[in-house]
This record gives C-alpha cells, structure tokens and sequence, in this order.
C-alpha cells in the first residue's frame, strides 16, 4: 500500500501553490518556456548593446578635441570601457528596439517545440561577453 507519495505529492502541490509556482506539466512547461523567453530576450538586447551600442558610445569618447594631460591614464580608459559597456547594456534594456522584438518572434516558435529539459538549460544559461 503506498499512501506515502500521495501525502508528498499534496505537500509539494500546497507548498507550491503556497510559494507560486505552477500545478501540473502545462503549468510548468509554461513557466520553463516564460524563463526561456525571458533569457533570449535579454540575450537579443545584449548582442544590440555588444554590436551597436558600445561602438557608438566608444566612438563618442574618442574625441578629436581630447587633450592628453587631460587623460586619466591606464585606469582611466579601462573604466570608461566599462563605463560605455554598463551605458549600453542599460539602454538595450530599457530601450523598445524593434530589432530585439524580431529576434523574439524568430526563436518564438523554436523555443515553443523545445522539450522542458532543454528550456530549463536556456533559463539558466550565462554568456560571458567580456571574456
């Protein structure tokens, strides 16, 4: 007689609905394909902010006009560099670009036919554009 997996799985369901998280597979998977969404989102925005971005606001501190005992240095030129990266990861993020919007509804239905194992590694995937 197995009354133990029951008395868990209620557990688990009133902890879940307690803390919300989704009840049931189709609950669940479409909770795994929101994080996947969210991530391919906020990776589209930072291949704007790495590709048109950054150059822009880098093209912006080169100044012709710069006069050298003006500059800071080593140190100077290494913060400005993460300076325009922050700069232009912000702006992609709170920027409504249309190019972002497209890569979204280009990987839409891909991400919509992919199994939940594979969504939950696309939620929790980290891209390392500094390195």
């Amino acid at each position: 007689m197995i009354i133990a997996p029951a008395a868990t799985h209620d557990a688990t369901a009133a902890v879940r609905s307690a803390i919300g998280q989704p009840q049931g597979p189709a609950a669940a998977f479409q909770h795994l394909l929101a994080g996947a969404r969210q991530k391919v989102d906020g990776l589209n925005r930072k291949l704007i902010a790495t590709t048109f971005l950054a150059p822009i606001l880098q093209r912006m501190d080169d100044d012709p006009l710069r006069s050298d005992w003006l500059d800071g240095g080593f140190a100077a030129g290494a913060f400005k560099s993460r300076l325009n990266n922050h700069l232009a990861d912000r702006i992609a993020q709170t920027t409504n670009f249309t190019l972002a919007e497209s890569l979204n509804r280009q990987f839409d239905p891909w991400l919509s036919q992919q199994p939940g194992t594979r969504l939950e590694r696309i939620a929790a995937m980290r891209i390392d554009t500094v390195g």
